[in-house]
């Protein structure tokens, strides 16, 4: 982040639309700050110096990514983002109604306040008028997101309480924290968050085949004939009433589905992006209901703080009851 930033920074989770913002001629300097917290561990048990290592180390063997840059880079946007607090200035952030966006939203309030009280604006929306079907800020062009800057509102106490306490039962080692924050009536105070955190639930495995949601997606664009990562990644899309997950994202997870001793897929290549995609003889199983995902495959996984495994309760999405609940071994 440059010195000279005239007291403005305008932080995104995500580079899509720094360029834009910079050929916008709105004043400050657009920063990044990104960490994919909707996918991999996020125990609230750590501490910064311990949280940004683990992160580190599970998105490099995730995104076969070097963990050594991976770790820098998440430590140079934190302290980019103290630096700009420490300057005294105000901080825009750009985010939409995706889980992807509130989650990052949540854990920079959380992190931001209270030092920074008073100078945190937002700038948060799920639709624009130029728009048809609005997936996210990177569709829109300079002269509309310059539109956009002045409808920025101040960070309000209640909003950053709620963001604190939202972090707080994502990162639990149990969902049941979670749960209980979205019965509360109060999370009215930041409106894509309670949708967001729904999202998120239903990324549990089900009750009814130990899929997640976009597992079984997943498997049905295969057989529907999605024989790409691309074009997967299409078909989850549309499917998406607030898209938030990338390519990377979605490529990462067909190799899960690929993987352990019972796959689901197969890769011919090894490679989803070049394909061709196919359902194994199990993945058709699992697909028709005719047999339990979850059991085929490794349990080990996270989900914000909670570590799924052998070892745990066997915590399922049951969609009947629109919870998350340990089901019996």
């Amino acid at each position: 982040m440059p010195a000279d930033a005239p007291g403005l920074t305008h932080i995104r989770c995500g580079d899509d639309i720094l360029e834009t913002l910079r050929a916008s001629g709105l004043p400050g300097t657009p920063f990044c700050w990104m960490d994919p917290l909707c996918d991999g561990p996020t125990p609230g048990t750590l501490d910064e110096d311990r949280f940004r290592p683990v992160r580190a180390t599970w998105l490099a063997g995730r995104y076969r990514l070097d963990r050594d840059t991976v770790l820098a880079t998440l430590t140079a946007q934190d302290r980019a983002l103290d630096a700009a607090v420490a300057g005294g200035d105000e901080l825009v952030l750009w985010v939409e109604h995706s889980l992807f966006d509130q989650l990052i939203l949540v854990r920079l309030l959380d992190r931001l306040w209270p030092r920074a009280a008073g100078r945190l604006s937002l700038i948060a929306l799920d639709r624009h008028p130029a728009i048809g079907r609005f997936v996210g800020l990177g569709q829109l062009d300079a002269g509309q997101l310059a539109a956009l800057f002045p409808g920025r509102r101040r960070v309000t106490a209640a909003q950053a309480a709620l963001a604190a306490r939202t972090w707080r039962a994502f990162t639990a080692d149990t969902p049941e924290p979670l749960e209980a924050l979205l019965t509360e009536a109060g999370l009215g105070a930041l409106p894509f968050l309670g949708p967001a955190l729904d999202r998120h639930r239903r990324q549990y495995p089900w009750r009814q085949d130990g899929l997640t949601l976009t597992e079984r997606r997943a498997l049905a664009a295969v057989a529907a004939g999605a024989l790409t990562a691309p074009a997967v990644f299409a078909f989850l899309q549309a499917r998406e009433r607030a898209p938030w997950q990338a390519p990377a994202m979605v490529e990462a997870g067909l190799r899960d589905l690929a993987a352990g001793p019972t796959p689901l897929l197969v890769l011919d290549d090894g490679s989803p992006s070049a394909g061709p995609l196919a359902l194994t003889d199990a993945g058709r199983a699992v697909l028709g209901g005719r047999r339990d995902g979850l059991e085929q495959r490794s349990r080990d996984r996270w989900l914000g703080g909670v570590r799924l495994g052998a070892a745990g309760p066997n915590w399922r999405w049951d969609d009947a009851a629109r919870r998350i609940s340990a089901r019996p071994e």
